[in-house]
This record gives structure tokens, C-alpha cells and sequence, in this order.
């Protein structure tokens, strides 16, 4: 331990470390709320794997997950688990708890975790049940620095940017602590050209957005395929990747349960133009001094990003700053972007329609204010672990995802650094608690906000049980997760949960009321399940049965609804990608069309996740949408018929 506080010690000193970012901000930043797809009640449709990809709301950040039945334990939620606990007299705090796998729920062994605080760094093994015991040698707080075990993605973001805090309390502790690990899968990637011959020599980029939580320890993640135009990699269920070779326009897919055998096949068109140019700068901070580890990021002008749009997909580009804060964006198409930057503790900024060729441009990253709290149990106790999110209001409809952290303290105390002026919301979920929403407001110049109080109510839990159609019998290992879109931004992704050997699977700390569920397994189509209704007086709910994929083929996405995917913009939600064969392309409806009004009621009185319920409807019904066509200012009633397709 020694040895680690020294190396660590030396690396934060001489800055050689901070080159990366955590998975947090790429989440926070994006330009768009993550679209959703407006689809079926009869209860088939995908479940999401990547947002522009599938146009399903869901967050990237890899599950923690068990299987569960009634007999079986709670499941294991991305919301870590804690309970306050004394600490032994005369120790500054006490944390204990347990490393498992993201997939099985159990306790990984000889798991090495290093904790960063007041004192430097100090480190930690799991013993054979994954359990492990930090006791602090000083109050204040802690970051989990990183967590490392044989076959899972490492996490290590950048030293001083862990999103998961800890803070050491004397006499008090905590206990029960869940961290998740995820599996590092085997894939194959074939790069072919557009007569389907193997391309030798292609380029393969492994964009998992998880680059900042590894960056301590950087797995592989470019690659050159071979005579055969394969390459073999390791990487999270799911990721993206990207091929690109001379002479043809890049490629980008996505590694997930649905790639027949793990083999994903990728196709070049060919490049109808070879230009391509960079971009490059500096952040920095007020005082013009570098900033080291920002993330930064070019992509379509806002007034030209449509959701789920795959036009703009290989035209983003990301970055990490230097230790002298530059950065290069490369491989761009010629054009104009918005370029973002940003890092844990500070305001993110945007340059606004950049052309490219520049090498000049200069983001400004300021301080912002901090914002405090406290997050009780409706009896008053301190919930002594949860996670939280701020959305920054954009529009009436529009919220700008912000800071996402996991925060434990025996008091239920948190802080938040880095906001801009403007109205939030602030979003807390912990395990078995049903989440909480509420505003608050960070006024022009101000350097504190707060303290705000959090009251979490007990949740309610669901269980049901995925089986094969057709009386097949039990599913093991299928993910069943909570659809987008109801429970906000990135805490929609925390509940979710593993079938176990008989197909039961079980979520805890929903809030009462109706849901939708997005089931998935490998060799199965995908399936998502509407109208769920939880709490008190909700009936049981039915098997859900997935249809098996034949030999050979891929595997389905059988929807129903109007079939486009949607994103919030101003006053209206902005048509991305229309499906054929659905609704919305039967009635004549295209890509950057928006919705202003549903069967009469405009969708700011809505809101967005009520919007999409409303859209939804049986196959065969109809729904009157007023269209805002692109281009125009007037709007015009349509009759949108919601159909079943296949994709």
C-alpha cells in the first residue's frame, strides 16, 4: 500500500496522469437528450443498445446486475447499495462492501481497489466472495480511484475525476457497498468492401465511451485488420466501432447481444469524397492557465442534428487535452461543428459552428458554483448511498444532462461543482428508494447554492418472468430493463435486472404508476413490454415471451407506433430517423419535421416522457400529431396510423 501511495503521489505531482475524463461527461454533454423511439403497445420493439443506434432512451454505462427471483435475492441495480454503520472508536470512517460481476451479480475475487483522499492513495483487495473493508486514515473525502480484476473492464478515470465519492466520517461508516464490474466480451469484426470482399489493412476503432474510466490503465482499442479483413477484440456489451480504410466512407456498428456468434460485419461504401480536415486548440481555465483531461468534442451544428440521424454519426470527433491543454480533433469531414469541452468540477463550454482547419480555438472552462445537500429517507434517516444527476433547463422542453455522481456519506451529504446560472433539475435515485425530481436555481454570479433537501420514498418492486415463445420454457440470463425516458437522463439505466435459471428476474425502487420494460436475451428477437403497472393494486403481470432467432439469421426488432425516433428541441419534438413501413413515413412525414401539439395538446404541457406515452397507442389506432413541417413556421394536423414493423 505503500508502494501504490507513493507511485500515485508522484503521478498527481507531476500531472502525467491527467489525460483523460470520466464517462460522465461524454453522458453530460451530449448535444442532444438521447432520442427515443416512439413505438408499440402490443410488446414487441428493441431494447437499447446504443441511443443512435436503436433510438431507444438508455445510458452507456454498463449494468450492475443479478439475477433474481422471489426466492433469490434483491437485484443487483447500478445503484450501489449502503447502509450507515458505526465506525470503530478512534477510526476516521469505515467502508465495506463487495465487488461483482455486472452479469452474474457474484463476488469477483482478488479484485484490487485504490481509494484517493487527504493523505494520498491507499489500496484494498477483495477476498474469494468479492468482499472487501477501507478503513481511511483521515476524515474528508475519498474518490474511488479505480478497481481492477482479471476479465472485466478496469475502472481508473483520470486522477481527481472519479465520479464515485466517498466521505470518511469519524465514528461513522458504511457497509454493504455494491461496485460492479463489467465483462470484457470476445468479438469479431470482418471489414468487407461493398461487394463484400475482405478489406485488408482497415482501420478498426473500438468507441466504447468509457476511454476516461480506463484511462489509468488504456486497453486496446485500435486495430488493423488482416488478410482475412478480421480482427479479434475484447470489449463491454455494448460498444461501438468504427472501420475505415482509403477509399471509402467509414463504417460504424454496434457490438451487442443481438451480433449473431459475437461476429459483427462490417461494409465500406465507397467514398464519395477524400477530404478531410482537423481541428485543434486549447482549454483552459479563467486565468488562461491549461487544463489537463478535458473532454472535447465536435459535432453537427445544433440546428442540423437530428436524432438518431446516422448522417452525422462518423462525423463526431473526441478528444482528450494534454498537459499543456491541447487538443486535435482529426479526420473530420469538411464543414462547420460545435465544439464542446468540459471536466468534473467546472462549466462546460461550446464553440458554436467552428469551420473546420482551425487550430486556433480557444474553450474557456470557468469555475461555476457549487451546489449542496442532503438526501433523507421519509423517516428522516440519512440514505447513506445514492446517485444524482443535474439537468440544466435549455428550453421548454430541452435539459442539458450536467454532473452524474454516485455519492457515499454516512450523513446523506453531497456536493456538486462546476454549475452554470439557470434552473436544474436535480435528480436522486438510491437502492429500493423510489427517485426523486425537484428544481433548484444557481443565480447569475453565484459561487454557492443550496443546501437543498432530498426526501426519498420507499419504492415498489416488480417481478415477472421471460420464457421462450411458444411454451418453450424458462430464459436464463435475459436483461430486462426499465425503458427510457421515464425515470430521466442517466437514471433511467439503474433499473434493471438478470433472469435467473427459471426466468424470474425482479426490480426494486420504482416509483407507482405505469412503465415499460425493454426485454432482451442473445439468440432471442427483442422485445419491449408497455403499460406495466406497478405499486399497490397492480395485477400480476404475464410471462413475457421472446421469439428464438433461427440459425443464421439476425436477430429481429419487431415494433408498433408511429416509428420515428424523437429528440426535444424548443418547443417541439424534432423528427430524427422515419422507418419505412411505419406510421410517420406512410402519413408523409421525414426527418427534421417536429411534433408541436398531440391530439391537441401542445407537448410543452405535456412534457417530453408524457408526449411519448400519449403518441403510443394499439396497432391499427391513429393519432392526430400537429406537424411543424422543416422549413416552415405553420402548422398543419396529421393523422398518423400506428403500425407493426420489422427492422
Amino acid at each position: 500500500m505503500a508502494d501504490t501511495k507513493r507511485r500515485y503521489g508522484r503521478w498527481a505531482a507531476l500531472g502525467v496522469l491527467l489525460l483523460g475524463l470520466g464517462l460522465w461527461w461524454w453522458l453530460a454533454h451530449k448535444p442532444d437528450a438521447t432520442p427515443v423511439m416512439v413505438t408499440e403497445t402490443s410488446g414487441t420493439a428493441p431494447a437499447p443498445s446504443h441511443p443512435a443506434a436503436s433510438g431507444t432512451a438508455a445510458a452507456t454505462p454498463e449494468p450492475a446486475r443479478a439475477a433474481s427471483s422471489k426466492e433469490a435475492p434483491s437485484p443487483v441495480l447500478r445503484l450501489p447499495s449502503a447502509r450507515r454503520t458505526e465506525a470503530p472508536e478512534g477510526v476516521p470512517g469505515a467502508f465495506s462492501g463487495r465487488v461483482i460481476s455486472a452479469i452474474s451479480g457474484q463476488g469477483v475475487p482478488g479484485a484490487e481497489l485504490t481509494f484517493a483522499g487527504p493523505s494520498g492513495a491507499a489500496s484494498t483487495r477483495t477476498d474469494e466472495s468479492g468482499a472487501f473493508r477501507f478503513m481511511p486514515d483521515q476524515e474528508g473525502l475519498w474518490q474511488l480511484a479505480s478497481v481492477r480484476a482479471e476479465g472485466f473492464l478496469p475502472f481508473g478515470p483520470d486522477w481527481g475525476q472519479s465520479p464515485v465519492r466517498l466521505v470518511a466520517r469519524a465514528g461513522s461508516g458504511v457497509e454493504g457497498l455494491l461496485l460492479a464490474l463489467t465483462h470484457e466480451e470476445s468479438w469479431t469484426v470482418r471489414v468487407e468492401d461493398p461487394a463484400g470482399k475482405p478489406l485488408a489493412g482497415a482501420q478498426v476503432r473500438l468507441l466504447t465511451g468509457r476511454s476516461g474510466q480506463t484511462v489509468l490503465f488504456p486497453t486496446d482499442d485500435q486495430f488493423v485488420t488482416g488478410t482475412d479483413g478480421e480482427v479479434q477484440l475484447r470489449a463491454p456489451e455494448p460498444s461501438t466501432v468504427e472501420a475505415r480504410h482509403p477509399g471509402y466512407a467509414p463504417e460504424r456498428g454496434e457490438l451487442t447481444a443481438r451480433v449473431p456468434d459475437g461476429r459483427l460485419v462490417l461494409r465500406l461504401d465507397a467514398q464519395t469524397t477524400g477530404a478531410s480536415e482537423v481541428l485543434a486548440g486549447r482549454v483552459v481555465d479563467e486565468a488562461g492557465d491549461a487544463i489537463a483531461g478535458a473532454g472535447v468534442r465536435a459535432d453537427q451544428p445544433r440546428d442540423k442534428r437530428l436524432p438518431g440521424a446516422q448522417g452525422g454519426i462518423a462525423a463526431v470527433a473526441e478528444a482528450l487535452t494534454d498537459a499543456d491543454g491541447r487538443f486535435l480533433l482529426e479526420r473530420l469531414p469538411p464543414g462547420r461543428y460545435d465544439v464542446s469541452a468540459g471536466v468534473l468540477g467546472r462549466v462546460g463550454t461550446t464553440a458554436s459552428s467552428v469551420e473546420t482547419g482551425r487550430r486556433d480555438v480557444v474553450l474557456t472552462l470557468a469555475r461555476g458554483a457549487r451546489l449542496t445537500g442532503r438526501v433523507r429517507d421519509e423517516r428522516g434517516s440519512p440514505v447513506a448511498s445514492f446517485r444524482l444527476e443535474l439537468q440544466l433547463h435549455r428550453g421548454p422542453l430541452e435539459r442539458e444532462p450536467g454532473a452524474a455522481l454516485t455519492v457515499v456519506d454516512p450523513e446523506g451529504r453531497f456536493a456538486v461543482e462546476g454549475l452554470a446560472p439557470g434552473t436544474y433539475t436535480l435528480r436522486v435515485a438510491a437502492h429500493g428508494l423510489a427517485p426523486s425530481a425537484s428544481e433548484v436555481s444557481v443565480a447569475p454570479d453565484a459561487t454557492e447554492a443550496g443546501p437543498v433537501e432530498v426526501m426519498l420514498s420507499a419504492g415498489v418492486r416488480l417481478e415477472g418472468q421471460v420464457v421462450k415463445a411458444g411454451g418453450g420454457g424458462p430464459i436464463t440470463g435475459a436483461r430486462v430493463l426499465v425503458e427510457g425516458g421515464m425515470y430521466g437522463a442517466m437514471l433511467d439505466t439503474v433499473y434493471d435486472a438478470i433472469t435467473d435459471a427459471s426466468g424470474h428476474f425482479a426490480v426494486d425502487g420504482l416509483a407507482p404508476g405505469t412503465l415499460s420494460l425493454s426485454v432482451s436475451a442473445k439468440g432471442h428477437d427483442a422485445r419491449i413490454v408497455d403499460r406495466v403497472r406497478v405499486g399497490p393494486g397492480a395485477p400480476p403481470m404475464p410471462p413475457i415471451e421472446l421469439n428464438a432467432v433461427a440459425e443464421g439469421e439476425t436477430a429481429r426488432v419487431e415494433m408498433v407506433g408511429i416509428g420515428s425516433i424523437l429528440g426535444p428541441r424548443d418547443d417541439m419534438l424534432v423528427m430524427g430517423t422515419v422507418i419505412p413501413g411505419g406510421g410517420a413515413h406512410e402519413a408523409g412525414l421525414q426527418p427534421g419535421d417536429a411534433i408541436v401539439s398531440i391530439d391537441g395538446t401542445p407537448v410543452v404541457e405535456l412534457g417530453f416522457a408524457a408526449s411519448v406515452q400519449r403518441i403510443r397507442g394499439p396497432e391499427g389506432s391513429r393519432v392526430r400529431l400537429g406537424i411543424r413541417r422543416a422549413g416552415r413556421s405553420e402548422v398543419e394536423d396529421v393523422w398518423v396510423v400506428r403500425r407493426k414493423i420489422q427492422v
